[in-house]
């Protein structure tokens, strides 16, 4: 791969180079440059110019965040971790050392690069210092320093490591592997556009699966009816009725291979106009603990889905897997899908708006009903996909506000799209419901004081109070920056809020309509906190659902009693409703 640079035309081998050149050629026309403080790896430029933002767009593709959780196939880190202990550097003075180091080395063009495809790294110091590098994203000065580092006290006549990282980088990008390879398939072409699907065997990914060393050992085979004083206990999925009838419609001998895929839309430009649609597959049979037109876009999607599990549709007699040293004979079945609010409505082809007559993709709850928390079991109907097929087959979709697209999650056995496609905690939860809970709790201190303005600024100067304490963030800046949150400082926020929130102000002296009191926002709090904890349980008894589900209900109430007012939408949230009525049947 090179890169043009569009404003001297100079072409560079390396993303590296290109970038250093990039900033000094624009400093040259006197464009103004910033740059992100947050990712030394790359240099985000914005300017009206038209050459700049040319430059711009090559740059977009330029972060990539790696999953601490994601290891390169069969190699392992602890050769890696004991070699870190035995420096015995403390964080702070590895990071003082690499302040006072010089700059590293620019390599434009090196001479010595080997961009020849191989299959292998040269030896294992090389293996090892580039797995430390992605796992734990150590940008191209920290690695260098570290090559330093190791050239300077291994004594050895030749390094085994790169010249740079840099060049680690570029051996790495030339790396293939038979069983990683991706195939590239035409789905549909639109006003001379062609669209395509980047995929892996979807067969060939299960058994890369299975070749992670231990990912067998505690293999579920069979379904198992977990008990403990009477009640039944779901710990794992093999402990859920849907494994039980699954395995009970398959011929005698054979296993159940449960499929579960996660999706995550992902905004690849500055505009959000481009998406890419990363669709992620693991086994349910491994323990959790181990383990533009609209209906072009759906369509697309759906037989992309189509190719992709296309290898298991086609498996009639099922497939043979070896497992725990012998051949098993299993029957694959998508079981799950993992899915934030927006996806779920692209996997159940319903209308992806909250405005919408049946926003639910579960059930057929009218939108007035969204923050009822008090249906009856006969108000809420659920979706399934002979009702559905019907409706589309007799052109009457937009009675219950599904696509004019044909799901393909209809021909498919053993599953029920409507209900198999179920919310993940991080996207519902943190990102979502309590996001909500913290935005109108700003909003109802505006609203029903005089002074609210000065009221969200004492909880701004509350947050700031707390003393530092392992696992807890110090917000110095309040909730001023709340729209750009993590997850992980989300449920930071959960651990102190409770207290912020406590004694905050007085009741109701001026009589304002709806007031609500500091004593029900504080038990709001109190009431999530319960919620969550719940929530994070690894197994569920019979009991424990129906506490969780008292503690949803809880929560819900007080959540619409202190917000329904102060909510644009009345509290229309399909992901409260979701939440409410479908969560518990999920688990």
């Amino acid at each position: 791969m090179s890169f043009k640079c569009p404003l001297c035309m100079r072409i560079f081998s390396q993303r590296f180079a290109y970038t250093q050149h990039a900033q000094k050629c624009l400093k040259n026309i006197e464009v103004e440059v910033e740059e992100d403080d947050d990712n030394n790896d790359s240099e985000k430029y914005s300017s009206e110019m038209d050459t700049r933002s040319n430059l711009s767009s090559e740059y977009e593709n330029d972060k990539v965040e790696v999953d601490d959780d994601n290891d390169v196939q069969n190699m392992s880190f602890d050769s890696i971790g004991s070699a870190i202990s035995e420096m015995s550097l403390e964080d702070s003075n590895f990071e003082n050392i690499l302040d006072s180091s010089e700059e590293p080395e620019i390599f434009e063009e090196p001479k010595n690069l080997n961009t020849k495809t191989c299959t292998e790294f040269p030896n294992d110091a090389y293996k090892d210092l580039m797995l430390l590098v992605t796992k734990y994203k150590i940008n191209n000065k920290g690695g260098n320093e570290i090559i330093r580092f190791f050239n300077k006290h291994s004594n050895l006549t030749e390094s085994p490591l790169p010249k740079n990282i840099e060049q680690g980088r570029a051996f790495m990008n030339n790396m293939k592997f038979s069983n990683l390879e991706f195939s590239k398939v035409l789905i549909t072409k639109h006003e001379d556009k062609d669209y395509f699907l980047y995929y892996q065997n979807l067969i060939q990914c299960i058994k890369n699966i299975l070749t992670v060393p231990d990912i067998t050992q505690n293999f579920a085979l069979s379904y198992e009816n977990y008990e403990y004083n009477r009640e039944s206990i779901y710990s794992e999925q093999n402990n859920g009725k849907w494994w039980k009838t699954t395995q009970e419609s398959l011929p005698t001998g054979s296993k159940l291979l449960s499929i579960i895929l996660y999706s995550d839309a992902t905004t690849t430009d500055t505009l959000g106009k481009s998406q890419l649609h990363p669709i992620y597959i693991t086994l349910g049979n491994i323990p959790i603990w181990q383990a533009a037109n609209k209906d072009l876009v759906r369509d697309t999607f759906h037989k992309s889905l189509r190719h992709l599990l296309e290898p298991i549709i086609l498996l009639k007699d099922g497939i043979d897997l070896f497992i725990n040293n012998e051949n098993t004979w299993f029957y694959p079945r998508v079981s799950t899908i993992i899915a934030d609010w927006p996806e779920a409505a692209s996997f159940c082809l319903v209308y992806k708006s909250s405005n919408s007559n049946l926003p639910c993709h579960s059930c057929l709850v009218k939108r007035e009903n969204l923050a009822n928390i008090d249906l009856s079991v006969n108000d809420v109907i659920l979706r399934t996909h002979d009702e559905m097929r019907k409706h589309f087959e007799n052109d009457t979709q937009r009675s219950v506000c599904i696509e004019s697209v044909h799901n393909f999650f209809w021909d498919l056995p053993n599953i029920n799209i409507y209900l198999a496609t179920v919310p993940d905690r991080m996207h519902h939860l943190d990102l979502g419901l309590f996001c909500y809970q913290i935005i109108f709790t700003c909003d109802i201190l505006k609203s029903q004081h005089v002074n609210g303005n000065k009221l969200v600024e004492e909880v701004d100067r509350h947050l700031a109070a707390i003393p530092r304490f392992p696992g807890i963030k110090i917000f110095s800046n309040g909730l001023q920056s709340i729209a750009r949150l993590t997850a992980s400082e989300y449920r930071s926020l959960m651990k102190v809020m409770i207290f912020v929130i406590d004694n905050l102000y007085d009741e109701n002296n001026n009589e304002v309509d709806n007031f609500v009191n500091n004593d029900d926002l504080t038990k709001l709090y109190e009431y999530w906190n319960e919620m969550y904890i719940l929530s994070r349980y690894e197994e569920f008894s019979e009991s424990d659902l129906e506490k969780f589900n008292d503690a949803i209900h809880r929560w819900a109430w007080m959540f619409v009693k202190a917000f329904k007012f102060v909510s644009p939408s009345n509290l229309k949230l399909p992901k409260l409703h979701s939440w409410v009525y479908h969560i518990i049947d999920s688990i």
